[in-house]
Protein backbone atom coordinates (compact mmCIF):
# COMPACT_ATOMS: atom_id res chain seq x y z
CA UNK A 1 0.00 0.00 0.00
CA UNK A 2 1.40 3.39 -1.05
CA UNK A 3 1.68 6.26 1.38
CA UNK A 4 -0.96 9.02 1.20
CA UNK A 5 -0.14 12.70 1.73
CA UNK A 6 -2.38 15.28 3.39
CA UNK A 7 -2.14 18.56 5.25
CA UNK A 8 -0.97 18.09 8.83
CA UNK A 9 -3.54 18.27 11.60
CA UNK A 10 -3.15 19.09 15.29
CA UNK A 11 -3.03 15.37 16.15
CA UNK A 12 0.01 14.88 13.87
CA UNK A 13 2.29 17.48 15.44
CA UNK A 14 3.56 15.31 18.28
CA UNK A 15 5.37 12.83 16.01
CA UNK A 16 7.00 15.31 13.62
CA UNK A 17 9.90 16.18 15.92
CA UNK A 18 10.64 12.48 16.50
CA UNK A 19 10.62 11.69 12.77
CA UNK A 20 13.06 14.51 12.04
CA UNK A 21 15.42 13.55 14.85
CA UNK A 22 15.39 9.89 13.74
CA UNK A 23 16.03 10.87 10.11
CA UNK A 24 18.85 13.21 11.13
CA UNK A 25 20.74 10.29 12.66
CA UNK A 26 21.50 9.16 9.11
CA UNK A 27 23.25 12.49 8.48
CA UNK A 28 25.05 12.35 11.82
CA UNK A 29 26.36 8.86 11.04
CA UNK A 30 27.65 10.07 7.66
CA UNK A 31 29.04 13.50 8.64
CA UNK A 32 30.28 12.78 12.19
CA UNK A 33 29.61 16.27 13.59
CA UNK A 34 30.81 17.20 17.05
CA UNK A 35 27.25 18.26 17.91
CA UNK A 36 23.89 18.40 16.16
CA UNK A 37 20.97 20.67 17.00
CA UNK A 38 17.73 18.91 17.96
CA UNK A 39 14.72 19.29 15.68
CA UNK A 40 12.04 21.91 16.43
CA UNK A 41 8.67 20.70 17.65
CA UNK A 42 5.82 20.05 15.27
CA UNK A 43 3.90 22.90 16.92
CA UNK A 44 6.79 25.29 16.20
CA UNK A 45 6.80 24.25 12.56
CA UNK A 46 3.01 24.59 12.25
CA UNK A 47 3.18 28.12 13.66
CA UNK A 48 5.40 29.33 10.79
CA UNK A 49 3.81 31.00 7.74
CA UNK A 50 3.48 28.28 5.12
CA UNK A 51 2.14 24.72 5.15
CA UNK A 52 2.97 21.33 6.63
CA UNK A 53 2.24 18.05 4.84
CA UNK A 54 2.42 14.57 6.35
CA UNK A 55 2.78 11.16 4.70
CA UNK A 56 0.65 8.43 6.21
CA UNK A 57 1.18 4.69 5.76
CA UNK A 58 -1.10 2.14 7.35
CA UNK A 59 -2.64 4.81 9.56
CA UNK A 60 0.76 5.98 10.88
CA UNK A 61 2.50 9.26 10.03
CA UNK A 62 5.88 8.28 8.58
CA UNK A 63 7.18 11.54 7.08
CA UNK A 64 6.54 15.23 6.61
CA UNK A 65 7.38 18.19 4.41
CA UNK A 66 7.52 21.71 5.83
CA UNK A 67 7.27 24.60 3.36
CA UNK A 68 7.80 28.22 4.42
CA UNK A 69 6.24 31.24 2.69
CA UNK A 70 8.35 34.23 3.81
CA UNK A 71 7.71 37.53 2.01
CA UNK A 72 5.87 35.83 -0.83
CA UNK A 73 8.64 33.26 -1.42
CA UNK A 74 8.29 29.48 -1.26
CA UNK A 75 11.01 27.50 0.52
CA UNK A 76 11.17 23.80 1.41
CA UNK A 77 12.48 24.08 4.94
CA UNK A 78 12.49 20.38 5.81
CA UNK A 79 11.61 17.00 4.35
CA UNK A 80 12.02 13.98 6.64
CA UNK A 81 10.98 10.32 6.45
CA UNK A 82 11.09 7.82 9.30
CA UNK A 83 14.18 5.64 8.58
CA UNK A 84 12.10 2.52 9.22
CA UNK A 85 10.06 3.48 6.15
CA UNK A 86 12.94 4.62 3.97
CA UNK A 87 13.63 3.56 0.38
CA UNK A 88 9.93 3.16 -0.39
CA UNK A 89 9.41 6.35 -2.42
CA UNK A 90 7.78 8.22 0.47
CA UNK A 91 10.23 11.13 0.27
CA UNK A 92 9.56 11.57 -3.43
CA UNK A 93 5.79 11.33 -2.87
CA UNK A 94 6.03 14.05 -0.22
CA UNK A 95 8.18 16.25 -2.44
CA UNK A 96 5.83 15.97 -5.41
CA UNK A 97 2.84 16.75 -3.18
CA UNK A 98 4.62 19.80 -1.76
CA UNK A 99 5.43 21.07 -5.26
CA UNK A 100 1.83 20.68 -6.40
CA UNK A 101 0.38 22.24 -3.25
CA UNK A 102 2.73 25.20 -3.53
CA UNK A 103 1.64 25.71 -7.12
CA UNK A 104 -2.03 25.78 -6.13
CA UNK A 105 -1.13 28.48 -3.58
CA UNK A 106 0.15 30.70 -6.37
CA UNK A 107 3.90 30.08 -6.22
CA UNK A 108 6.00 29.66 -9.34
CA UNK A 109 9.27 28.48 -7.74
CA UNK A 110 10.41 26.56 -4.67
CA UNK A 111 13.84 26.87 -3.10
CA UNK A 112 15.72 24.75 -0.55
CA UNK A 113 19.16 24.43 1.02
CA UNK A 114 20.95 21.11 1.39
CA UNK A 115 24.27 19.26 1.32
CA UNK A 116 25.72 19.01 -2.16
CA UNK A 117 27.37 15.62 -1.79
CA UNK A 118 25.00 13.60 0.40
CA UNK A 119 23.19 11.15 -1.94
CA UNK A 120 19.74 11.67 -0.43
CA UNK A 121 20.21 15.45 -0.40
CA UNK A 122 21.24 17.44 -3.52
CA UNK A 123 21.36 14.44 -5.94
CA UNK A 124 17.85 13.42 -4.85
CA UNK A 125 16.48 16.93 -5.33
CA UNK A 126 18.27 17.25 -8.68
CA UNK A 127 16.42 14.14 -9.85
CA UNK A 128 13.16 15.97 -9.06
CA UNK A 129 14.05 19.04 -11.14
CA UNK A 130 15.89 21.25 -8.63
CA UNK A 131 19.01 23.06 -9.87
CA UNK A 132 21.73 24.93 -7.98
CA UNK A 133 20.99 28.60 -7.53
CA UNK A 134 22.56 31.70 -5.95
CA UNK A 135 21.09 33.26 -2.78
CA UNK A 136 19.97 36.77 -3.74
CA UNK A 137 17.04 37.66 -1.50
CA UNK A 138 17.41 38.82 2.12
CA UNK A 139 15.63 35.65 3.24
CA UNK A 140 17.99 33.31 1.39
CA UNK A 141 21.07 35.21 2.53
CA UNK A 142 19.81 34.96 6.11
CA UNK A 143 19.71 31.16 5.72
CA UNK A 144 23.36 31.14 4.67
CA UNK A 145 24.23 33.24 7.72
CA UNK A 146 22.27 30.93 10.03
CA UNK A 147 24.06 27.86 8.67
CA UNK A 148 27.42 29.56 9.27
CA UNK A 149 26.39 30.50 12.82
CA UNK A 150 25.32 26.93 13.60
CA UNK A 151 28.45 25.53 11.94
CA UNK A 152 26.64 23.00 9.76
CA UNK A 153 28.59 24.21 6.70
CA UNK A 154 31.75 22.70 8.25
CA UNK A 155 30.62 19.16 7.42
CA UNK A 156 30.13 19.55 3.68
CA UNK A 157 29.35 22.01 0.92
CA UNK A 158 25.92 23.59 1.30
CA UNK A 159 23.97 24.66 -1.78
CA UNK A 160 20.77 26.46 -2.56
CA UNK A 161 18.56 24.73 -5.14
CA UNK A 162 15.44 25.96 -6.92
CA UNK A 163 12.72 24.24 -8.94
CA UNK A 164 10.07 25.67 -11.26
CA UNK A 165 6.76 24.42 -9.95
CA UNK A 166 4.60 22.20 -12.15
CA UNK A 167 1.23 23.32 -13.48
CA UNK A 168 -1.43 21.02 -12.09
CA UNK A 169 -3.61 19.81 -14.94
CA UNK A 170 -7.25 18.84 -14.64
CA UNK A 171 -7.81 15.19 -13.66
CA UNK A 172 -8.53 12.67 -16.38
CA UNK A 173 -12.02 11.48 -17.23
CA UNK A 174 -13.16 8.48 -15.17
CA UNK A 175 -15.05 5.51 -16.61
CA UNK A 176 -18.53 5.39 -15.10
CA UNK A 177 -20.16 2.46 -16.90
CA UNK A 178 -20.99 1.15 -20.37
CA UNK A 179 -21.19 4.07 -22.77
CA UNK A 180 -20.52 6.88 -20.30
CA UNK A 181 -17.79 8.56 -18.25
CA UNK A 182 -17.38 11.34 -15.69
CA UNK A 183 -15.67 14.37 -17.19
CA UNK A 184 -12.57 15.52 -15.32
CA UNK A 185 -13.09 19.21 -16.08
CA UNK A 186 -16.46 19.63 -14.35
CA UNK A 187 -17.47 16.21 -12.89
CA UNK A 188 -20.44 15.93 -15.27
CA UNK A 189 -21.54 12.49 -16.55
CA UNK A 190 -21.21 12.33 -20.35
CA UNK A 191 -22.83 9.71 -22.58
CA UNK A 192 -20.32 8.65 -25.23
CA UNK A 193 -22.21 5.73 -26.79
CA UNK A 194 -26.01 5.88 -26.52
CA UNK A 195 -26.46 2.26 -27.58
CA UNK A 196 -24.01 0.93 -25.01
CA UNK A 197 -25.46 3.25 -22.37
CA UNK A 198 -29.02 2.03 -22.92
CA UNK A 199 -27.90 -1.61 -23.01
CA UNK A 200 -25.89 -1.16 -19.84
CA UNK A 201 -28.86 0.24 -17.91
CA UNK A 202 -30.98 -2.75 -18.95
CA UNK A 203 -34.19 -2.73 -16.94
CA UNK A 204 -33.33 0.33 -14.81
CA UNK A 205 -36.71 2.07 -14.26
CA UNK A 206 -34.99 5.48 -14.32
CA UNK A 207 -33.05 4.93 -17.54
CA UNK A 208 -35.02 7.55 -19.49
CA UNK A 209 -34.66 10.17 -16.76
CA UNK A 210 -30.92 9.54 -16.53
CA UNK A 211 -30.50 9.89 -20.28
CA UNK A 212 -32.48 13.15 -20.30
CA UNK A 213 -30.47 14.57 -17.40
CA UNK A 214 -27.10 13.56 -18.82
CA UNK A 215 -27.87 14.90 -22.29
CA UNK A 216 -28.68 18.38 -21.00
CA UNK A 217 -32.46 18.14 -20.53
CA UNK A 218 -32.90 18.51 -16.74
CA UNK A 219 -36.33 20.17 -16.97
CA UNK A 220 -37.79 17.23 -18.92
CA UNK A 221 -36.14 14.77 -16.53
CA UNK A 222 -37.56 16.63 -13.51
CA UNK A 223 -41.09 16.48 -14.89
CA UNK A 224 -40.88 12.71 -15.26
CA UNK A 225 -39.31 12.28 -11.81
CA UNK A 226 -42.11 14.28 -10.17
CA UNK A 227 -44.60 11.60 -11.26
CA UNK A 228 -42.67 8.77 -9.61
CA UNK A 229 -42.73 7.55 -5.99
CA UNK A 230 -40.33 9.76 -4.08
CA UNK A 231 -37.77 7.23 -2.88
CA UNK A 232 -34.21 8.32 -2.10
CA UNK A 233 -32.90 7.69 -5.61
CA UNK A 234 -35.68 9.72 -7.26
CA UNK A 235 -35.09 12.54 -4.77
CA UNK A 236 -31.36 12.45 -5.52
CA UNK A 237 -31.88 12.66 -9.28
CA UNK A 238 -34.40 15.46 -8.78
CA UNK A 239 -31.79 17.34 -6.76
CA UNK A 240 -29.33 16.90 -9.63
CA UNK A 241 -31.95 18.35 -11.99
CA UNK A 242 -32.36 21.39 -9.73
CA UNK A 243 -28.58 21.78 -9.67
CA UNK A 244 -28.36 21.71 -13.47
CA UNK A 245 -31.22 24.22 -13.68
CA UNK A 246 -29.25 26.63 -11.49
CA UNK A 247 -31.20 26.08 -8.24
CA UNK A 248 -28.20 24.85 -6.28
CA UNK A 249 -29.71 25.90 -2.94
CA UNK A 250 -32.60 23.42 -3.34
CA UNK A 251 -30.19 20.72 -4.50
CA UNK A 252 -27.94 21.14 -1.46
CA UNK A 253 -30.90 21.21 0.95
CA UNK A 254 -32.23 17.93 -0.45
CA UNK A 255 -28.83 16.29 -0.25
CA UNK A 256 -28.44 17.53 3.33
CA UNK A 257 -31.56 15.55 4.16
CA UNK A 258 -30.44 12.47 2.22
CA UNK A 259 -27.01 12.44 3.87
CA UNK A 260 -28.59 12.69 7.32
CA UNK A 261 -31.07 9.89 6.53
CA UNK A 262 -28.37 7.51 5.27
CA UNK A 263 -25.52 8.35 7.62
CA UNK A 264 -23.58 5.20 8.51
CA UNK A 265 -24.98 3.21 5.58
CA UNK A 266 -23.29 2.30 2.24
CA UNK A 267 -25.38 5.01 0.53
CA UNK A 268 -23.90 7.82 2.61
CA UNK A 269 -20.93 8.03 0.23
CA UNK A 270 -23.25 8.28 -2.80
CA UNK A 271 -25.24 11.18 -1.41
CA UNK A 272 -22.17 12.96 -0.02
CA UNK A 273 -20.52 12.83 -3.44
CA UNK A 274 -23.61 14.28 -5.13
CA UNK A 275 -23.90 16.95 -2.45
CA UNK A 276 -20.25 17.84 -2.99
CA UNK A 277 -20.93 18.40 -6.69
CA UNK A 278 -23.88 20.65 -5.88
CA UNK A 279 -21.78 22.58 -3.36
CA UNK A 280 -19.04 23.00 -5.94
CA UNK A 281 -21.59 24.27 -8.46
CA UNK A 282 -22.84 26.75 -5.83
CA UNK A 283 -19.31 28.00 -5.23
CA UNK A 284 -18.74 26.46 -1.78
CA UNK A 285 -15.51 24.64 -2.68
CA UNK A 286 -14.22 24.25 0.93
CA UNK A 287 -17.35 22.37 2.01
CA UNK A 288 -17.28 20.32 -1.21
CA UNK A 289 -13.68 19.33 -0.40
CA UNK A 290 -14.78 18.15 3.05
CA UNK A 291 -17.51 15.98 1.51
CA UNK A 292 -15.20 14.47 -1.13
CA UNK A 293 -12.50 13.70 1.45
CA UNK A 294 -15.06 11.82 3.50
CA UNK A 295 -16.23 9.94 0.42
CA UNK A 296 -12.65 8.92 -0.44
CA UNK A 297 -12.21 7.58 3.09
CA UNK A 298 -15.51 5.66 2.91
CA UNK A 299 -14.68 4.13 -0.48
CA UNK A 300 -11.05 3.11 0.08
CA UNK A 301 -12.00 -0.51 0.70
CA UNK A 302 -14.71 -0.68 -1.96
CA UNK A 303 -15.17 -0.68 -5.73
CA UNK A 304 -12.08 0.82 -7.47
CA UNK A 305 -14.20 2.72 -10.04
CA UNK A 306 -16.18 4.42 -7.29
CA UNK A 307 -12.98 5.32 -5.48
CA UNK A 308 -11.52 6.75 -8.70
CA UNK A 309 -14.54 9.01 -9.20
CA UNK A 310 -14.31 10.22 -5.58
CA UNK A 311 -10.59 10.99 -5.94
CA UNK A 312 -11.28 12.78 -9.22
CA UNK A 313 -13.94 14.93 -7.52
CA UNK A 314 -11.58 15.77 -4.66
CA UNK A 315 -8.88 16.98 -7.06
CA UNK A 316 -11.37 19.18 -8.94
CA UNK A 317 -12.71 20.67 -5.70
CA UNK A 318 -9.27 21.30 -4.23
CA UNK A 319 -8.32 23.19 -7.40
CA UNK A 320 -11.35 25.44 -6.86
CA UNK A 321 -10.50 26.35 -3.25
CA UNK A 322 -8.92 29.80 -3.14
CA UNK A 323 -5.36 29.71 -1.85
CA UNK A 324 -4.40 32.89 -0.02
CA UNK A 325 -0.75 33.91 -0.25
CA UNK A 326 1.27 36.92 0.84
CA UNK A 327 2.49 38.41 -2.40
CA UNK A 328 2.52 41.80 -4.09
CA UNK A 329 1.13 42.40 -7.56
CA UNK A 330 0.17 45.91 -8.64
CA UNK A 331 -0.67 44.50 -12.05
CA UNK A 332 -3.30 42.12 -10.65
CA UNK A 333 -4.73 44.84 -8.39
CA UNK A 334 -5.11 47.13 -11.38
CA UNK A 335 -6.64 44.39 -13.55
CA UNK A 336 -9.23 43.36 -10.95
CA UNK A 337 -10.25 46.91 -10.03
CA UNK A 338 -10.66 47.91 -13.67
CA UNK A 339 -13.13 45.02 -14.01
CA UNK A 340 -15.27 46.45 -11.16
CA UNK A 341 -16.47 49.85 -12.43
CA UNK A 342 -19.48 49.94 -10.07
CA UNK A 343 -17.06 50.09 -7.14
CA UNK A 344 -13.83 51.42 -8.63
CA UNK A 345 -14.71 53.72 -11.49
CA UNK A 346 -12.08 56.39 -10.79
CA UNK A 347 -8.79 55.74 -12.67
CA UNK A 348 -6.85 57.82 -10.13
CA UNK A 349 -8.18 55.74 -7.25
CA UNK A 350 -7.24 52.55 -9.11
CA UNK A 351 -3.67 53.79 -9.58
CA UNK A 352 -3.49 54.73 -5.90
CA UNK A 353 -4.49 51.20 -4.91
CA UNK A 354 -1.99 49.73 -7.39
CA UNK A 355 0.72 51.89 -5.82
CA UNK A 356 -0.33 50.77 -2.33
CA UNK A 357 0.11 47.14 -3.42
CA UNK A 358 3.82 47.87 -3.91
CA UNK A 359 4.18 50.00 -0.77
CA UNK A 360 5.84 48.22 2.21
CA UNK A 361 3.46 50.17 4.49
CA UNK A 362 0.73 47.78 3.34
CA UNK A 363 0.61 43.99 3.49
CA UNK A 364 -0.66 42.38 0.31
CA UNK A 365 -2.67 39.16 0.15
CA UNK A 366 -3.67 37.43 -3.08
CA UNK A 367 -6.34 34.77 -3.61
CA UNK A 368 -5.28 32.23 -6.23
CA UNK A 369 -7.49 29.66 -7.96
CA UNK A 370 -6.00 27.33 -10.58
CA UNK A 371 -2.85 29.44 -10.80
CA UNK A 372 -4.84 32.65 -11.49
CA UNK A 373 -5.01 35.63 -9.12
CA UNK A 374 -8.73 36.19 -8.54
CA UNK A 375 -8.77 38.42 -5.47
CA UNK A 376 -6.67 40.86 -3.48
CA UNK A 377 -6.62 42.29 0.02
CA UNK A 378 -4.39 45.10 1.27
CA UNK A 379 -4.04 45.72 5.00
CA UNK A 380 -2.45 48.51 7.04
CA UNK A 381 -1.34 47.72 10.60
CA UNK A 382 -2.00 51.07 12.28
CA UNK A 383 -1.34 49.76 15.80
CA UNK A 384 -0.26 46.47 17.33
CA UNK A 385 -3.87 45.93 18.39
CA UNK A 386 -5.67 46.95 15.18
CA UNK A 387 -5.35 46.62 11.43
CA UNK A 388 -7.34 48.27 8.65
CA UNK A 389 -8.53 46.30 5.62
CA UNK A 390 -7.52 48.96 3.11
CA UNK A 391 -8.75 47.10 0.01
CA UNK A 392 -10.73 43.97 -0.74
CA UNK A 393 -11.58 43.16 -4.35
CA UNK A 394 -12.58 40.00 -6.20
CA UNK A 395 -12.53 39.33 -9.92
CA UNK A 396 -16.17 39.55 -11.14
CA UNK A 397 -15.77 36.18 -12.90
CA UNK A 398 -15.63 34.45 -9.48
CA UNK A 399 -17.87 36.68 -7.35
CA UNK A 400 -20.11 34.79 -4.92
CA UNK A 401 -17.72 31.82 -5.04
CA UNK A 402 -16.25 32.25 -1.56
CA UNK A 403 -13.11 34.14 -2.62
CA UNK A 404 -13.82 37.26 -0.58
CA UNK A 405 -14.63 35.23 2.52
CA UNK A 406 -11.46 33.16 2.06
CA UNK A 407 -9.37 36.34 1.89
CA UNK A 408 -10.98 37.95 4.95
CA UNK A 409 -10.86 34.78 7.06
CA UNK A 410 -7.23 34.08 6.16
CA UNK A 411 -6.13 37.64 6.90
CA UNK A 412 -8.07 37.61 10.18
CA UNK A 413 -6.48 34.31 11.26
CA UNK A 414 -2.93 35.49 10.53
CA UNK A 415 -3.50 38.80 12.30
CA UNK A 416 -5.01 37.05 15.32
CA UNK A 417 -2.00 34.73 15.47
CA UNK A 418 0.16 37.87 15.58
CA UNK A 419 -1.83 39.14 18.61
CA UNK A 420 -3.83 41.73 16.67
CA UNK A 421 -7.24 42.27 18.30
CA UNK A 422 -9.34 44.10 15.70
CA UNK A 423 -9.72 44.25 11.92
CA UNK A 424 -11.49 47.37 10.65
CA UNK A 425 -12.77 48.36 7.23
CA UNK A 426 -14.21 51.53 5.69
CA UNK A 427 -16.88 51.47 2.98
CA UNK A 428 -19.60 53.74 1.59
CA UNK A 429 -22.23 54.37 4.25
CA UNK A 430 -25.92 53.38 4.08
CA UNK A 431 -27.16 56.98 3.88
CA UNK A 432 -25.80 57.01 0.31
CA UNK A 433 -28.17 54.88 -1.78
CA UNK A 434 -26.10 52.66 -4.06
CA UNK A 435 -26.95 49.00 -4.72
CA UNK A 436 -23.37 47.71 -5.22
CA UNK A 437 -22.21 49.19 -1.90
CA UNK A 438 -25.34 47.86 -0.16
CA UNK A 439 -24.11 44.41 -1.29
CA UNK A 440 -20.65 45.26 0.07
CA UNK A 441 -22.04 46.16 3.49
CA UNK A 442 -24.11 42.96 3.55
CA UNK A 443 -20.98 40.95 2.70
CA UNK A 444 -18.96 42.49 5.53
CA UNK A 445 -21.73 41.68 8.00
CA UNK A 446 -21.75 38.06 6.76
CA UNK A 447 -18.00 37.68 7.38
CA UNK A 448 -18.12 38.95 10.95
CA UNK A 449 -17.88 42.74 10.78
CA UNK A 450 -20.12 44.97 12.92
CA UNK A 451 -20.98 48.56 11.86
CA UNK A 452 -19.71 51.16 14.33
CA UNK A 453 -20.42 54.62 12.97
CA UNK A 454 -20.87 56.69 9.82
CA UNK A 455 -18.94 59.89 9.07
CA UNK A 456 -19.26 62.38 6.23
CA UNK A 457 -16.15 63.48 4.39
CA UNK A 458 -13.84 60.88 5.93
CA UNK A 459 -12.60 59.02 2.84
CA UNK A 460 -14.58 60.91 0.21
CA UNK A 461 -17.15 63.70 0.01
CA UNK A 462 -20.03 61.40 1.01
CA UNK A 463 -20.66 59.10 4.00
CA UNK A 464 -18.15 56.49 5.13
CA UNK A 465 -19.20 53.55 7.31
CA UNK A 466 -16.63 52.10 9.74
CA UNK A 467 -17.01 48.40 10.57
CA UNK A 468 -14.94 46.22 12.91
CA UNK A 469 -14.34 42.50 13.31
CA UNK A 470 -12.93 41.25 16.64
CA UNK A 471 -10.07 38.79 16.20
CA UNK A 472 -9.68 35.71 18.39
CA UNK A 473 -6.48 33.69 18.35
CA UNK A 474 -6.76 29.91 18.00
CA UNK A 475 -4.85 28.80 21.11
CA UNK A 476 -4.94 25.13 20.11
CA UNK A 477 -1.95 25.77 17.83
CA UNK A 478 0.09 26.80 20.88
CA UNK A 479 -0.24 23.39 22.54
CA UNK A 480 2.30 20.61 22.11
Amino acid sequence: MAASVRLAEQRDLGCIERIENDADRLLVDRLHPTSWEAAPTGADRAAEPGFLLVAEHGGTVVGFAHVLEPDGLCHLEQLSVDPDHGRRGIGRTLLEAALLHARTRGHERMSLRTYADVPWNAPFYASAGFVEDTPTTPFHRSLVATEARLGIDRYGRRVQMTAVLPIRTAPADVHGGPGWHIRGTDLRPVITDVGAFRAGLGDDPLAVELELLWTGQPEAALLRLAARPQDSRVRALSADCHRDLGDTASAVQEYDRLVDEHRGTPREAVFRQHRGKALLERGDAPRAVADFRRVVALRRAGEPTLLASAEQALVVAERAVPAVVRRRSSRDVRRILEALPDWFGDPIAIENYAAAAADPMYDSWLAVVRDEVVGVALTHRHFAESTELHLLAVDPAVRRKGVGRALVDHVAAELAADDCSFLTVHTVGPSFEHVPYAETRAFYRCVGFTPLEEHDGLDWSGPTLILVRPLVRDRSADQD
